[in-house]
């Protein structure tokens, strides 16, 4: 069953078609290409709040990612990551608390 995910980074969303079998390593391979980010600085987040990382072997399938679903992109910084920082069509950044299907 094909499905779409939307990968979001500062004002950038790149609507992208996958597989639930697709695991995040080729995810981040294709949105680093996108994004010109190396696919080793890139890390995938399915919350803002970067609550639950989307580890490289893991599937799409395998973390229930749902048709249409948002997920964080992030590059990483030092020891860890950046802050996700994402802006709403109208130029405003969302609330903390606004929930993205």
């Amino acid at each position: 069953m094909s499905m779409y995910i939307r990968l979001k980074r500062h004002n950038t969303t790149v609507f992208m078609h996958c597989e639930p079998a697709d695991n995040f390593a080729t995810i981040k391979a294709k949105a680093g290409k996108l994004m010109n980010i190396e696919q080793g600085q890139i890390g995938l987040f399915a919350t803002r709040d970067k609550a639950r990382e989307l580890v490289d072997l893991a599937t799409i399938g395998d973390q229930e990612i749902d048709n249409d679903q948002v997920l964080y992109v992030v590059k990483r910084s030092g020891d860890g990551y950046e802050d996700v920082s994402v802006t709403n069509t109208d130029g405003t950044t969302p609330a903390e608390g606004d929930v993205e299907k």
